[in-house]
């Protein structure tokens, strides 16, 4: 065990990054024995992946490995520039420390017929901090071997630099007129010292924490002095209001969750939850209820601790569809388990004999936000299924990026929560 640490040592003080290459530098997994990845701030479960620079309430990672038993597990931290790229520096020039922290914190499941550990991990640790705010790539590998990956998870190092001030109200024009809403905002950045704001300064902007409508690279319509006015009218800021994310709740298997047509055991002890078919949502008046926005929980209520005592169970989910998929485009489940992501091992099959679409899902007990979308590239507006409002409740976060002309590197020196129906 040491030698092969001291080895794993040498490829961090020697720098790494070019070892890296075959990793993907965003959400993946890379075992198929790893489930329930999860990445939040603190003890609260509903918060992205964002942690301020040198804050002393660290992110969380907890993960599934359902060989059971127990392993040797190491994190680090790769930094990557503003189109999550990996930079070209060496781990030693923006992380502090050793480099890596081995995972020692993990438990073994209790009562599940699919025995699993669960392995926790705080992030960023003494042995690993960063030096600089950014986007951030969390590399975990196994048995000391950094060419033997297990899982990547992005987050976000910010700092309070600057704060945009803003505002979300219905979209003014165009086709988006009662369907979406207008992000609206500005930014002082006389904090940050004489920056060019059209190249040193960039702007993203998430809708719910998700990936794939995310506005990346933002420009103001005009500056005054050291504010820039990012009240844009050419749609650039326009977002679908989307709707209220469906929910699957699965915090009991005790008793037939809501909306489940049947729940049986197979041979292996296994539950087997067949959910009644969703229909398609547009055309149909907008309901307000509390969605969590795009973020899942872990929980149970079969048990005391969601992390041992949670039960996996195989989810059938199926859509109704309006059109075949030559018409809309493929139908993907964007939701946790996806990064809120359009992927292609969420696209749903479909089934010409009932004219649906249908996935399978090994999921743990929690709750589960997700919608049906459409696309990339089709003709179809991609909430053909889900509709899309004004007035839907939506988060938003801006994140302000900084090209820091010394160190070369985009440092995240703002950011910013706005909510659309809290924020008008």
């Amino acid at each position: 065990m040491v030698k092969g640490y001291l080895m794993g040592l040498t490829w961090f003080l020697a720098g790494i990054s070019a070892e890296a290459q075959d990793i993907v530098y965003d959400d993946a997994v890379y075992d198929d024995n790893i489930q329930s990845v999860q990445l939040y701030r603190g003890d609260d479960r509903l918060t992205p992946p964002l942690v301020g620079l040198n804050s002393d309430l660290p992110l969380i990672l907890r993960f599934d490995d359902m060989s059971g038993g127990s392993a040797t597990y190491s994190w680090t931290l790769l930094l990557c520039d503003y189109d999550w790229k990996p930079v070209a520096w060496p781990q030693n020039f923006y992380l502090s420390g050793l480099l890596r922290e081995d995972i020692t914190d993990f438990s073994f499941s209790f009562g599940s017929p699919l025995p699993y550990t669960t392995y926790r991990a705080a992030i960023p640790s003494e042995n690993v901090r960063p030096l600089f705010s950014g986007n951030y790539v969390v590399y975990v590998f196994k048995n000391f071997d950094f060419h033997t990956p297990v899982l990547t998870r992005r987050l976000w190092i910010v700092e309070n630099l600057v704060e945009p001030q803003g505002f979300v109200k219905d979209a003014g024009g165009g086709a988006l007129y009662g369907k979406g809403q207008d992000v609206m905002f500005t930014l002082n950045v006389a904090a940050l010292g004489q920056v060019n704001p059209f190249t040193d300064v960039a702007v993203s902007v998430y809708q719910n924490f998700r990936r794939d409508n995310a506005r990346h690279n933002l420009k103001p319509i005009f500056i005054n002095g050291t504010t820039m006015d990012f009240n844009l009218i050419d749609g650039s800021n326009t977002f679908p209001g989307w709707n209220e994310f469906r929910l699957l709740d699965l915090r009991t298997l005790n008793i037939r969750p809501t909306r489940a047509l049947s729940v049986t055991t197979d041979d292996r002890g296994l539950k087997q939850v067949v959910m009644a078919t969703d229909s398609s949502r547009t055309g149909k008046p907008h309901t307000l209820y509390a969605d969590l926005n795009g973020l899942g929980k872990v929980i149970t209520l079969d048990g005391r601790d969601p992390d041992t005592d949670g039960l996996y169970a195989k989810v059938s989910l199926r859509l109704a569809a309006s059109q075949p998929p030559d018409v809309t485009g493929p139908v993907y489940l964007v939701g946790p388990w996806s990064s809120l992501d359009i992927r292609p091992d969420f696209q749903m099959r479909y089934n010409p004999e009932d004219n649906t679409y249908s996935i399978h899902l090994l999921l743990k007990q929690g709750v589960y936000p997700y919608l049906f979308v459409t696309g990339p590239n089709t003709a179809s507006v991609p909430w053909i299924y889900e509709g899309s409002h004004a007035r839907t409740d939506n988060t938003y976060l801006i994140l302000v990026y900084f090209k820091d002309p010394v160190r070369r590197i985009h440092r995240i020196v703002g950011f910013k929560l706005l909510n659309s129906l809290r924020d008008r």
